[in-house]
């Protein structure tokens, strides 16, 4: 894949994010494979768009969704998949004070309020 975040929040045993890192390393989404990579994180800063590309495949495949800040990777160790996603809010964000649910996208929604994300997949023709 390839797509630019800032940072990613590590996760514990039970899967839950514990800590707020520089997306570097393991964390770095930056022209890399994925597959097989043992991520199950959320990420921040994102972009909005990331390319999927695989030498095996002949296309190339775009999301795309603008309003995101925010993006989810899975990608376990065993196995040829992983699971890409953008996101409304950090996966840290209801274990973060209320102080800090802005930053990290959480929204309080009245009765009967919602909220929309839009995605965008596009396959073309690789170049």
């Amino acid at each position: 894949i390839e797509t630019r975040v800032t940072h990613a929040w590590t996760i514990d045993e039970q899967v839950l994010p514990v800590e707020k890192v520089p997306a570097t390393g393991r964390y770095d989404l930056s022209d890399r494979l994925i597959c097989g990579q043992d991520l199950d994180n959320g990420f921040g800063g994102w972009s909005g768009r990331v390319i999927m590309n695989d030498p095996t495949w002949p296309f190339e495949l775009e999301l795309s969704s603008p309003q995101a800040r925010f993006f989810q990777i899975f990608s376990p160790a065993s196995g040829g998949f992983f699971v890409a996603e953008p996101v409304t809010h950090a996966n840290a964000a209801l274990n973060a004070p209320e102080a800090e649910w802005s930053e990290l996208g959480m929204q309080i929604l009245e009765p009967g309020g919602e909220i929309r994300l839009d995605m965008r997949l596009e396959a073309r023709a690789k170049p």
